[in-house]
């Protein structure tokens, strides 16, 4: 097991990467992303292909949602009771054969879009179980005071595998659609290969040998607590899930308003260096509470979607989406780093997956509605709703006295324990 850094030594990210384990993990995360982000673009271009139906599109994403919210509670009672790193490994080599799959359907022309749909339900299944393992995994591997730094470093790498993957996954389509969903297949063996090299004790103990229904009830109730009972935690929830309602439609109605994938790829491409300069800024800005970042960071996201409204053209567009990215990277880095470090590591697992749940529960309904009236209401109607209704969000978490909170070092940890806020 590696020596922890001291905690008089400056916290940088030079300090952060001489972790020789989250070095490895952050490879590992660095080598698969490149593969989600070609194949995020590729499956809903897949379907626009197979179909042409936006209906059918809103359908894809909202199916692949589910499996977060049936299985999302119970993977996070696995994942806290069990070998977190055989967990991502499996995960990765499941999630490769189930892209294989989709690869050997579409070379014999036998891919239905029903069959599509299924197959990306069963890789949200396995990613149910991944996600909240590398959550345990950063925060079991990487010391408090670096904690910030390494989500920050984790939304950086994710941001640069996803500027070269829009234009990786164009260029992989254009020769053939099964090359792009290929490359994916490759990154995750690749990726499970690297988190094997991982020398962590605290990542293999597993410290149940049987599950019962009983012990995952308990299990479950014990992640609940540890995030209702904080008012932050538990209001944030509450508007996250309504402001995801909001903003969930965007993965469908961007590809409505370009005209080819090239011009998909230069959106994808800016929002994700929107993102990789929201993420170097905030690693500067502690000065104010969280929620004042997390509020600007939202404001910009509704006003760049907001944008689209107008029906600006293709420059406009790039710039919105920029500023979308940027407001995306502020809200995601301040509340990861936040539940983590406010969340006992022995349940961040299941707290962590039912944030997720609670967070994302609401996608599906929002995207359907959306696909259905795609064809009764202008799309850039849509875009300034969502905008807008974005912009009043903000203004009701200002105006919540419970979430004017301090910054990510003064919370009580000793407080969690004792059992913290009452309800």
């Amino acid at each position: 097991m590696e020596q922890p850094i001291s905690v008089n030594e400056k916290v940088s990210f030079r300090a952060l990467l001489s972790l020789k384990s989250y070095r490895y993990l952050i490879f590992s995360q660095f080598v698969s992303n490149m593969g989600d982000g070609v194949y995020r673009l590729a499956l809903i271009w897949l379907m626009k292909v197979l179909t042409e139906s936006p209906l059918l599109m809103s359908v894809l994403l909202a199916a692949e949602t589910i499996p977060l919210i049936v299985f999302g509670l119970f993977a996070g009672v696995f994942v806290d009771r069990g070998n977190k790193k055989r967990i991502m490994v499996v995960s990765h080599l499941l999630r490769a054969a189930l892209l294989l799959c989709i690869v050997l359907l579409f070379l014999f022309n036998r891919l239905h879009p029903a069959v599509l749909i299924t197959i990306a339900v069963l890789l949200t299944t396995v990613s149910a179980f991944f996600r909240p393992a590398l959550t345990v995994a950063i925060r079991t591997l990487v010391p408090e005071q670096h904690m910030t730094q390494a989500q920050s470093l984790s939304q950086m790498i994710q941001t640069i595998v996803s500027l070269a993957a829009p234009a990786l996954a164009a260029g992989l389509i254009a020769f053939g659609m099964e090359y792009a969903f290929i490359l994916n297949v490759v990154t995750y063996l690749l990726g499970a290969l690297i988190i094997l090299w991982i020398n962590e004790r605290e990542l293999v103990l597993s410290t149940v040998s049987e599950f019962t229904a009983r012990m995952i009830m308990t299990d479950l109730k014990d992640g609940i607590h540890a995030i209702t009972k904080h008012d932050f935690l538990r209001n944030c929830m509450i508007y996250f899930t309504i402001l995801n309602f909001l903003t969930a439609p965007e993965a469908i109605l961007l590809p409505l308003v370009v005209t080819n994938v090239i011009e998909l790829a230069m959106l994808e491409i800016s929002f994700f260096i929107g993102i990789m300069l929201g993420s170097l800024c905030i690693n500067y800005l502690n000065r104010y509470d969280a929620i004042i970042y997390i509020c600007c960071g939202i404001s910009l996201f509704s006003i760049g979607i907001g944008m689209f409204a107008f029906g600006i053209p293709l420059v406009w567009q790039v710039i919105c989406v920029f500023v979308n990215g940027i407001g995306s990277a502020f809200v995601n880095i301040k509340m990861s780093t936040l539940i983590t470090l406010m969340v006992p590591k022995e349940v961040l697992g299941r707290a962590s997956s039912l944030i997720n749940v609670m967070v994302m529960c609401a996608m599906p309904v929002s995207v359907f509605l959306v696909g259905l009236t795609t064809g009764l209401v202008s799309i850039f109607t849509i875009f300034g709703i969502i905008g807008g209704a974005g912009l009043l969000i903000v203004v009701l978490m200002w105006m919540n006295p419970h979430l004017r909170m301090k910054k990510e070092h003064h919370y009580d940890y000793a407080e969690q324990k004792s059992g913290g806020i009452s309800l």
